[in-house]
């Protein structure tokens, strides 16, 4: 569920990274997307809280957090392809628990696999599922992302 929903769904997210892009991150928008549309609205607000924006790594620059906040509108197509893919997405869910079956379902997003460590050959799983999923090009953990 949005994080508040009066006119529009707003989504509140927090953030570690050093620098504050022109726009939000994709899957941020893409959870406003789905929000969007099943409230039947066409624009919603993703608010990132970056914690440590400006900072760099031999602390020669430190600088306090900031609150951004984007305005995102989407187009009624939009609107209608995601519902029907969540449409679609929770098929293949109810499926997948009927049959045990998971080989149908599309991925999720490659963050929710896991990620590389700080230190060399270090990765970190982050899904209790990742090994019985076994997701291509994501598998085995040599091949997780940043």
């Amino acid at each position: 569920t949005p994080d508040v929903t009066r006119d529009e769904p707003v989504e509140f997210k927090t953030s570690r990274k050093w620098s504050i892009p022109e726009i939000p991150a994709q899957h941020y928008i893409d959870q406003l997307l789905m929000y969007c549309s099943l409230k039947g609205v066409r624009s919603g607000k993703v608010v990132v809280f970056y914690l440590t924006p400006g900072r760099k790594w031999d602390a020669s620059v430190t600088t306090g957090p900031e609150l951004i906040c984007w305005n995102i509108e989407f187009t009624e197509d939009e609107l209608s392809e995601v519902k029907k893919w969540m449409g679609v997405t929770a098929f293949a869910i109810t499926d997948a628990l009927k049959t045990l079956e998971h080989s149908a379902l599309p991925l999720c997003e490659e963050w929710m696999c896991g990620r590389k460590g700080k230190k060399k050959g270090e990765t970190k799983v982050n899904c209790a599922w990742y090994h019985q999923c076994q997701p291509q090009g994501r598998y085995p953990e040599a091949n997780l992302g940043s």
